[in-house]
């Protein structure tokens, strides 16, 4: 687990780094003045702020961990393997091509639902 974060960390922060440089600090500032703590004024101002930077990241990283096949293989054991060790396993190692088809059309289709849902949420953001 820690090899996967020490990895996919600068991601997360590469995604979410020009959105979190745009944010107006006199908006945290007027909620402080307003009596709020600063935890209530993260949660409350700025974590709606950087919604969709926060979305971007999660399905971006939920991609590239589950799509890891060197750390988890290097640094897990079977019982800890990704979505790619295991479709490579079924399509070299025991030759299931058609069970290693699957899992990747269903790794596939996870990732494309993630899209659709990040896109959406996208556009109800601009319509609004």
């Amino acid at each position: 687990m820690f090899g996967l974060i020490y990895f996919n960390l600068p991601f997360a922060v590469l995604i979410m780094y020009p959105q979190c440089t745009r944010l107006d600090t006199e908006i945290t500032e007027a909620a402080r003045t307003l009596g709020a703590s600063p935890l209530r004024t993260f949660f409350t101002v700025v974590v709606p702020m950087l919604r969709p930077a926060i979305l971007s990241a999660a399905i971006v990283l939920f991609v590239f961990t589950m799509g890891a096949f060197v750390t988890p293989q290097w640094l897990g054991r079977p019982q800890h393997w990704m979505f790619a060790i295991l479709i490579s396993d079924q399509a070299l190692g025991r030759g299931n091509l058609p069970f290693a088809a699957a899992l990747s059309m269903f790794f596939m289709c996870i990732t494309l639902a993630l899209v659709a849902v990040s896109a959406r949420l996208g556009r109800r953001k601009i319509e609004k």
